[in-house]
């Protein structure tokens, strides 16, 4: 994190990478080297030459909350539109656009979460921490690790926790992160709580099956509280 990689050499057994974290040299020896260099936008490549549609200064498509384009009667989805660039977000927006044209029902923005599926898998939704500090909320904290959750000992993968970024003045969920086995899965929980205005007391309160990697859940919702110093 916040890392600056200087060098990458090839060894006998590996690949080597050097890096400076915080101005302090480092270097670790790895099996395998992944670039994840992002995505650009495919906008550029549509002919849309003879139309009204404006690209924004990163080239994506400019749309309003009801995916209507700078053009009236021509609407965008997904990726040319940019963030969030997930094949389950451009799903919803297709059902819920259809819905709108055809049935003029209401476009409603939901909360959506993400996974990355490394080992360990990593999954998100809503605001991190520090986002929530930045858009100067006051908030609660509750984390568990994995590694006093007995199923995930049980299967020998007690790597990771589970994050809980909580609104202190009225209890809302803001955020959760999950680093962990099936973390992908068990995010779902907080996408539900979050769409439905579920506090992370509701959460705390509602039995969790011994022994389950949801059991984490659980504790990280009962173990909210504002962080010391606040």
């Amino acid at each position: 994190m916040n890392a600056e990689t200087s060098k990458i050499s090839k060894k006998v057994r590996g690949i080597q990478v050097d890096f400076k974290e915080k101005e302090i040299s480092k270097s670790i020896e790895v099996s395998h080297l992944l670039n994840a260099t992002g995505r650009i936008s495919t906008a550029k490549f549509l002919d849309i030459s003879n139309t009204e549609i404006d690209l924004d200064e990163r080239g994506f498509i400019k749309i309003d909350n009801n995916y209507n384009t700078t053009q009236p009667n021509i609407w965008a989805i997904g990726d040319v539109t940019g963030n969030p660039m997930f094949t389950h977000a451009a799903r919803d927006e297709s059902e819920q656009l259809y819905q709108a044209i055809t049935k003029k029902s209401e476009i409603i923005k939901k909360i959506i979460p993400y996974a990355i599926f490394t080992d360990p898998e990593i999954a998100s939704v809503g605001l991190t921490e520090k986002e929530a500090v930045d858009k100067d909320f006051a908030i609660k904290i509750g984390k568990q690790p994995f590694s006093r959750v007995a199923r995930a000992l049980a299967m020998g993968t007690s790597r990771g926790f589970v994050k809980i970024i909580a609104n202190e003045k009225d209890d809302t969920i803001l955020g959760a992160q999950i680093i962990g086995e099936s973390a992908g899965e068990l995010i779902h929980e907080f996408v539900l709580a979050m769409n439905n205005n579920i506090k992370f007391r509701d959460i705390a309160k509602s039995i969790h099956i011994h022994p389950t990697l949801a059991e984490g859940v659980n504790s990280a919702a009962g173990g909210v509280h504002k962080p010391a110093g606040t």
